[in-house]
């Protein structure tokens, strides 16, 4: 017999709003906050910006620049509930700040060593295909 699917499709239940097969039993508003909140980190960040709500045994949030390749997602200390940021560019250069903007440019900072010794590998490739 095959196994079934998981439904991770969020369902409202009074004040619950969580998907089956998350089991958080996730609130409806702790998804309209994650939903301002995220709201509020894309107009800190400004154009070319999109929020993004997800479901992980709570409500979270993030960022999203597609063009740039770029997630900035709020982090909250559960015991002292400081926020912090992380961005990730790329998939792999990750950098975290007490700002988005700051969070931005530390993975900026933490790509641009591997981007100046991939150019410097592809500079000596194409040198030595034209000698």
């Amino acid at each position: 017999m095959p196994k079934s699917a998981l439904d991770w499709k969020a369902r409202r239940n009074g004040r619950f709003y969580c998907a089956p097969a998350c089991g958080g039993r996730c609130t409806w508003e702790a998804y309209q906050k994650a939903k301002r909140d995220a709201a509020a980190l894309v107009k800190t960040l400004g154009p070319g910006w999109k929020a993004r709500v997800h479901e992980n045994l709570g409500w979270h949030y993030c960022a999203v620049n597609q063009a740039k390749r770029l997630d900035v997602s709020c982090c909250t200390d559960s015991l002292t509930s400081e926020k912090s940021y992380m961005a990730i560019l790329g998939g792999q250069w990750i950098g975290h700040a007490d700002t988005p903007a700051g969070a931005v440019a530390e993975a900026i900072k933490q790509a641009k060593p591997e981007l100046a010794n991939l150019k410097a590998f592809v500079a000596c490739i194409e040198g030595a295909m034209n000698a």
